[in-house]
């Protein structure tokens, strides 16, 4: 139920909808910032960097890595050329943002991921994510503070270091009551993309048709039944 401020100006009575304007207001906010997310992660620069001792700079792909070479694909005059590095000639390695390619030698099939916003729209929460076919389809749970997810994922490279879609379910809050982490129960469900960077940082955003809510949600909720799904964590593979 929508709640009404009364300020008197000027003799004049003006109604002050309450609750359900600021609540639409972040709503719009995160839908905002979800955009933002997604042209960010997209907006990468996909390419491998490795300098060695020299200072010479390749900028590439590399296709290999163990303790003690790296193999890399450049173009130089216009052809691909396969090189490799002895470690001890390198003295930086940088892989490209996006890193959404298999690298040989990386075989993990388990993710544990933890952060802001995993596991559902929740406070603080934990996912896991395990690859089931093809080293590219992987089925993921995850809960929190205040909720719980289930998703489908498809990466974009055989690997589950790569940056992946997905089909989400959330569930979030556990009452009918109003509080804004809290209370406003509802469910939802719709897609959601992920990026893993090289190491450990990971970040995701995605949009839901909120099918079943609790009767604390906001009346705006009845008109506009989309929520945002934003998180920010660090993800293990294993």
């Amino acid at each position: 139920m929508e709640k009404t401020f009364t300020d008197t100006v000027g003799g004049m009575v003006t109604i002050v909808p309450g609750i359900s304007i600021a609540t639409r207001h972040r709503s719009l906010l995160r839908l905002l910032l979800s955009a933002v997310l997604l042209t960010s992660l997209f907006g990468v620069q996909a390419q491998d960097v490795v300098i060695d001792r020299n200072g010479q700079k390749y900028t590439g792909r590399i296709t290999s890595e163990d303790s003690s070479r790296i193999e890399m694909q450049y173009e130089q005059g216009g052809r691909i050329t396969d090189t490799t590095f002895q470690k001890s000639d390198v003295r930086i390695r940088n892989y490209s943002v996006a890193f959404d390619r298999s690298i040989a030698g990386v075989e993990d099939k388990n993710a544990v991921t933890i952060g802001l916003g995993v596991g559902g729209t929740t406070i603080l929460g934990i996912e896991y994510e395990r690859i089931i076919l093809a080293k590219r389809f992987g089925i993921q749970i995850g809960g929190g503070m205040n909720g719980a997810s289930f998703g489908l994922n498809v990466h974009f490279f055989p690997t589950i270091r790569s940056s992946y879609a997905s089909l989400q379910y959330w569930y979030t809050g556990f009452g009918n009551y109003h509080s804004y982490w809290f209370g406003h129960r509802y469910m939802a469900v719709g897609p959601s993309v992920t990026w893993r960077a090289p190491k450990y940082f990971t970040a995701s955003a995605g949009v839901g048709y909120i099918f079943d809510k609790g009767s604390a949600l906001p009346d705006y909720a009845d008109d506009f039944p989309i929520d945002v799904k934003l998180s920010v964590g660090l993800c293990l593979p294993f």
